[in-house]
């Protein structure tokens, strides 16, 4: 079952030289519980993309479909309630509230959603536990590393069980060893809610643990590489080089 398609998208812009046509008619699509990473080079349009199908941008045209909803037919209050329940978002800069703790962070969308105490209480526990900061939560964002703030994005993301997480390069700010601990994690997270990612990223190591890997480049994909294919670690390398 596909959570997201995507038909037709173009989007452009203009700039001092003229039209610069960044998304040329892409098509795309992705199956439930599964991970897709984005990867090319840089003013690909990479980021575009991902901000296209989450709804913060709108392409000039094509069709964005969530299951059976088209954001296209929302207004932008649906499109934003909507985008709060169903999406969840990592950023490479966290996006994290430095006037509120990390417990209050990670709440935050359970709060503006309304949920009550006692719910808030045990998603809070369960993935606070799964990222292995159950000891952070009193802690203010200023007071912990860029991995542990990482990891606390990753929990807030989480948080309401969302149907899609877009994580755009939510590696981008880290060293080796964080990269790794919050790979792990967002593995981890989605295989427990079985929700579907979605990552731009330019890192070799994070594309080798997704499902598929797709190489925008000139508007749109020009290759693809599936775990399921033989020597899928070296073939992601050979396509990230191009």
């Amino acid at each position: 079952m596909y959570v997201l398609k995507a038909e037709g998208l173009c989007k452009s812009y203009q700039t001092s030289e003229g039209i610069l046509n960044v998304l040329d008619h892409v098509c795309f699509q992705m199956k439930q519980g599964e991970k897709v990473a984005v990867v090319g080079p840089s003013g690909s349009g990479k980021t575009t993309f991902l901000h296209a199908l989450c709804g913060i941008d709108k392409p000039d045209s094509g069709m964005i479909q969530i299951k059976d909803n088209i954001l296209s037919e929302m207004s932008d209050d649906e499109l934003s309630l909507f985008r709060r329940k169903h999406f969840g978002m990592i950023f490479q800069d966290f996006q994290l509230l430095e006037s509120l703790n990390i417990r209050e962070n990670i709440l935050l969308p359970l709060i503006l959603d309304g949920r009550d105490e006692g719910e808030q209480k045990r998603c809070l526990q369960q993935v606070a536990s799964a990222v292995g900061i159950e000891k952070l939560l009193d802690k203010g964002i200023t007071e912990i590393s860029g991995g542990q703030k990482q990891r606390v994005a990753i929990a807030r993301a989480f948080i309401h069980q969302p149907e899609i997480i877009f994580a755009d390069e939510p590696t981008g700010n880290l060293d080796c060893k964080s990269t790794t601990d919050v790979i792990n994690c967002m593995t981890k997270m989605s295989e427990n809610f079985h929700t579907s990612e979605l990552i731009v990223t330019h890192d070799l190591y994070v594309a080798s643990f997704c499902d598929r890997v797709l190489l925008l480049e000139n508007g749109n994909f020009t290759g693809e590489i599936c775990r399921e294919e033989k020597n899928f670690a070296k073939k992601v390398m050979t396509l990230m080089s191009v």
